[in-house]
């Protein structure tokens, strides 16, 4: 096989975006950006995506911090040769039925929203994750009638690989965030419905005379199961961090229950 190597050409700026040291060294560069912000105000970044937590309960020092914090943010990315688009700066203001503000940035008026997408996670105003269930719902469902016909085509164990891959990685996108004790029962029951609608197909059971403890044997994620992996992943960060006092508080905010009552960790 015959390679060829490209041509030698100085960067003299950015990152060669696709590769795999292109986050990495983006974030070596934006490195000292939080150092501009006060000790109360949290940022959050992931390469070129950046988020800013602020916490106040009066609405006029809010304002005056989102201004003061938009205005530091943009002057160490301007200072460090980069572009601020202000037309894709968004905010929600969280909480229950609080109302929506207007800040300055750059020149530009921006008003909060009642919901954000962060990293193909749609986080609402309540927390309630509404939003990013129904989207992940209708997703899978659109996909169902190619997968019947998929199905025809392909082994048992094919097909579950597919579905694995495609259906579930769509379904249970982000579920470490959203999958948990706070998230609302009727959106347990919307991701039971479609996980146990594509292990009917996986089955052949269009007539759905199987039970769905029958089809629990193929071993596939429903929410509860993910809830436990994430519970135990829980309880692994807190004993690696020598934390042993805390797993108890921890567990009790976190602890997945399709029942929304309080459990105990049984298995420890």
């Amino acid at each position: 096989m015959l390679k060829k190597l490209s041509a030698i050409r100085d960067v003299p700026l950015g990152c060669v975006q696709g590769s795999v040291l292109g986050p990495r060294l983006f974030n070596l560069y934006t490195s000292k950006i939080p150092e501009c912000f006060p000790h109360e105000i949290e940022i959050i970044s992931y390469a070129d995506d950046s988020y800013v937590v602020v916490y106040d309960k009066e609405e006029n020092t809010l304002v005056r911090k989102l201004e003061e914090c938009i205005s530091a943010h943009t002057s160490s990315l301007l200072s460090l040769g980069m572009i601020v688009n202000t037309k894709k700066t968004e905010a929600v203001r969280f909480g229950k039925n609080l109302p929506a503000i207007s800040f300055n940035s750059l020149g530009e008026v921006i008003r909060t929203k009642t919901e954000m997408k962060v990293l193909g996670v749609i986080f609402d105003q309540q927390m309630d994750w509404n939003s990013h269930v129904n989207k992940a719902v209708n997703k899978v469902n659109r996909l169902t009638a190619g997968l019947k016909f998929l199905r025809k085509r392909l082994s048992k164990q094919q097909f579950l690989n597919a579905v694995t891959s495609q259906y579930y990685g769509l379904l249970y996108y982000g579920c470490q965030v959203w999958l948990g004790q706070h998230t609302r029962s009727s959106n347990i029951r919307k991701l039971n419905s479609v996980h146990y609608r594509v292990l009917r197909v996986v089955e052949n059971d269009w007539k759905k005379k199987k039970k769905r403890s029958d089809l629990d044997s193929i071993g596939r994620a429903r929410p509860s199961l993910w809830g436990k992996y994430a519970t135990g992943n829980l309880v692994i960060k807190v004993l690696k961090n020598s934390l042993p006092l805390d797993l108890n508080n921890a567990l009790h905010r976190t602890l997945f229950t399709e029942r929304r009552r309080p459990q105990r960790a049984k298995f420890f």
